[in-house]
């Protein structure tokens, strides 16, 4: 007989004790602690993630506006890339159908002027 079938025959656990209520506690705790961390870190680099812009999309074949160019994407089934490529013109359709920006992104703000 090999050691677990010995084991199984007297009723003893294989492998490592089951932890008591403190060590769960404890381990618990740890968790808590590493999720606070974590949180303080992702918190400080907030400044630095650029706000998310959307640009508001048309088909022209229809005349059916969206805001943002993923709305498009998501009803027609379509390849964002593709859209932002024949929105830009340099493909005439996605998806067999033309699209179109509905407005212009705003510059972006300049630094310093410079003379």
């Amino acid at each position: 007989m090999t050691e677990k079938e010995n084991a199984l025959n007297k009723g003893m656990p294989i492998g490592p004790p089951f932890p008591t209520e403190e060590e769960k506690a404890q381990a618990i705790m740890q968790r808590e602690i590493l999720r606070k961390k974590q949180r303080s870190i992702s918190n400080k680099n907030l400044h630095l993630v650029k706000p998310r812009r959307s640009r508001a999309v048309k088909n022209k074949t229809t005349g059916e506006e969206f805001n943002a160019l993923q709305r498009a994407c998501d009803k027609y089934n379509l390849d964002l890339g593709g859209l932002v490529r024949c929105c830009k013109g340099v493909v005439k359709t996605c998806g067999g159908f033309e699209w179109e920006y509905l407005s212009e992104l705003p510059l972006p703000k300049k630094g310093k002027a410079t003379k």
